[in-house]
């Protein structure tokens, strides 16, 4: 008995010394994994990379660890690889590493297109997790370049013309790393959508508002929020590049034979494009498939709360999803590329924007509402603040509208007339008309905040 129990002590005294030293490694443990894959990029988060404001405090240094180092190192090596005809003397725009380049398109994406176009250059940062590029330095358009390191680029280029694009609070450290450099903080979503919310983020939101020399907000909700403190705020709601969407008849070899036989089946097909994510309705596109059995549901985006994309089976966080897809009348086509998208469109009758509704989401500008547009399509929408300013779409005030407005939404939709007005409609609404304020104002800014008469 004597030997059992000095064993058991011996075993209960390992454990405490291995909880110990795993107390001590913790720390180290989650930023490396925060530097392979940051909250931001991806959906499938380590379960310690939770919502906590220690998760979020140990992304920030993480992130500022790694633009500290590459700032150090010589700018030489990537230079090299940069065009000569790039002008070193113009305004350089420098995005954080936040998201890929090239599958989905997101505001930030069609930012820097628009501000390359407008002539300045844009460096777009993209995250370490994903596949090792061809070149240091790509080019992606003309005067877009995406690249792993961009922070060790600002060692060669003039302090007085670089400007970061921020859109995440994450990014605070930029303002004390390089201070000559001017900032946007562009505010896009309630802080309260994202995944790591709680007193160090809303701490450093509020710094960046305050101390960003331009401060925009893409929705009129988020504006009035900030407006108490920076009376200068410009708001520029979401866009479309029109022209990105004029060519949906003539793409149709990138549609699968799975997503093409089922909307053959139907008379016609309603779809939703964007991410399935938390404020993804499951209840309401539930109702409107069983009330509308004769309409197909085509559903397009890549699923946020699991990785349903790799697991045939479904995993149990992507119980929604099989919920829904056992339905016969609703596919989920998986994610597709920004390219793929107006091939899609062209498939469909009608679209949806089947979000949740409260006060959060008011504060939200769906980007796809003005795709849709773009492709002439009828667009049905919950009770969105934003969408109630919109003569582009219908509001529904509840789930019964929502699924009883479908059916005329379709016949509307297959009207050459009703799709000519939508695209007419839309050019009013273009990246174009939403961002040239903003450029004016960083053109006219030699330093400290913008004037509010813009």
């Amino acid at each position: 008995m004597g030997h059992h129990e000095t064993s058991m002590n011996r075993i209960n005294s390992s454990d405490g010394l291995l909880s110990r030293l795993w107390r001590r490694l913790r720390p180290f443990y989650l930023k490396y994994l925060y530097l392979l894959r940051f909250p931001e990029e991806t959906p499938f988060l380590h379960p310690e990379l939770s919502v906590t404001d220690e998760g979020y405090r140990i992304g920030k240094e993480a992130r500022c660890g790694l633009a500290s180092r590459q700032a150090r190192k010589n700018a030489n090596q990537l230079i090299k690889h940069i065009p000569s005809t790039v002008d070193q003397n113009a305004i350089h725009i420098v995005f954080p590493p936040l998201m890929p380049w090239g599958a989905m398109m997101q505001r930030p994406h069609h930012i820097a297109r628009f501000f390359a176009r407008a002539g300045a250059v844009c460096w777009f940062g993209i995250p370490r997790y994903v596949q090792k590029p061809p070149n240091p330095v790509c080019i992606e358009e003309d005067g877009v370049f995406t690249l792993k390191e961009p922070f060790r680029l600002l060692n060669g280029l003039p302090n007085e013309n670089i400007w970061f694009w921020i859109s995440s609070p994450l990014d605070v450290y930029l303002l004390d790393t390089f201070k000559k450099a001017h900032c946007v903080y562009d505010v896009y979503d309630h802080p309260q959508l994202h995944r790591s919310y709680g007193k160090a983020l809303l701490e450093d939101h509020h710094r960046l508002i305050q101390e960003a020399d331009i401060v925009t907000a893409s929705a009129e909700a988020l504006k009035e929020e900030i407006q108490p403190i920076r009376p200068d705020v410009i708001l520029v709601k979401n866009g479309v590049y029109t022209e990105d969407f004029q060519d949906g008849k003539d793409i149709t070899d990138v549609l699968t034979s799975k997503d093409l036989e089922f909307t053959n089946r139907y008379k016609s097909t309603v779809i939703y494009a964007g991410a399935l994510a938390p404020w993804f309705d499951w209840d309401l596109l539930a109702l409107a498939a069983d009330t509308n059995p004769d309409i197909g549901f085509l559903l397009i985006g890549a699923h946020m709360e699991g990785d349903a994309e790799n697991d045939k089976r479904f995993p149990p966080s992507c119980e929604n999803l099989w919920s829904l897809c056992k339905r016969r009348n609703i596919h989920w086509g998986k994610s597709k590329a920004y390219r793929e998208l107006p091939g899609y469109l062209n498939l469909a009758d009608a679209a949806i924007i089947p979000f949740k509704t409260n006060d959060i989401m008011d504060a939200v500008s769906p980007v796809k509402l003005f795709e849709y547009a773009a492709m002439g399509l009828p667009v049905i929408s919950t009770d969105l603040r934003e969408c109630r300013q919109e003569e582009l779409c219908t509001v529904c005030k509840d789930a019964d509208k929502f699924a009883s407005a479908l059916p005329a939404a379709c016949e509307k939709g297959k009207e050459e007339y009703f799709r000519n007005q939508q695209k007419q409609l839309v050019q009013t609404r273009t990246w174009e008309k939403r961002l040239r304020p903003v450029y004016d104002a960083i053109l006219g800014t030699p330093k400290g905040k913008v004037s509010s008469e813009i």
